[in-house]
């Protein structure tokens, strides 16, 4: 294992490896009805993908306390919604690569076990080392260095790749590398504008530069 360039890949999921943005785009105003937060439209949807998260917030009307409230309500909506998501193409192949290279597989998501647990599927979860679930939206750096610790690993040897600005702030607070995917709920500029590690643009660009 010693040429590998990292030991451990920490993997947000809706966005990153699961497919939920259409559903979210569906879903997010059943949402802004129940909770009393601005609803919006698709020209709308386009802005705040190139919005940093604190900026989503504000722009929707969210207050701070409401979010773990709206969260928990998602995460309910999607377990009615499972048959609607699917994980990207490619998914499979990029687990079963970094399977085989014995790089450490987690998950860390705000959204629920269940969910994702159903949405990879058996052939895929067997891959992976650690789904840790609930995850506050500003609560990642804190369980990256959990999972630093857990895995007796420096940060040096580990990588978080996700799809949202927050993903890149959180790896840059807990002092690991950073890797941007371009398909998911961020655009590509909001992304670059963070200073990423690395943008991936396909999930064997990821297999290329990580491995």
């Amino acid at each position: 294992m010693g040429h590998l360039k990292y030991k451990l890949v920490i993997f947000d999921f809706d966005g990153t490896i699961g497919n939920s943005f259409l559903w979210f785009q569906e879903s997010i105003n059943k949402a802004a009805k129940r909770y009393k937060f601005k609803e919006i439209n698709q020209t709308e949807i386009e802005k705040l993908r190139e919005l940093k998260t604190r900026e989503i917030m504000s722009y929707l009307g969210v207050p701070w306390w409401k979010v773990p409230f709206i969260a928990r309500y998602m995460r309910k909506l999607m377990t009615d919604d499972l048959e609607k998501i699917t994980f990207f193409d490619g998914v499979p192949s990029l687990m079963n690569k970094f399977s085989e290279e014995g790089i450490y597989i987690v998950i860390l998501s705000s959204n629920s076990f269940q969910n994702v647990v159903k949405i990879l599927g058996p052939e895929i979860t067997i891959k992976i080392n650690q789904i840790e679930c609930g995850v506050s939206i500003f609560g990642k750096k804190n369980r990256f260095k959990k999972m630093i610790k857990k895995f007796g690993l420096s940060t040096k040897d580990v990588l978080a790749i996700g799809d949202e600005t927050r993903d890149i702030e959180a790896a840059r607070a807990a002092g690991i590398r950073s890797g941007a995917v371009t398909w998911g709920y961020a655009t590509r500029e909001a992304l670059e504008a963070e200073s990423p590690d690395y943008i991936f643009h396909s999930m064997n660009d990821i297999i290329q530069k990580v491995i």
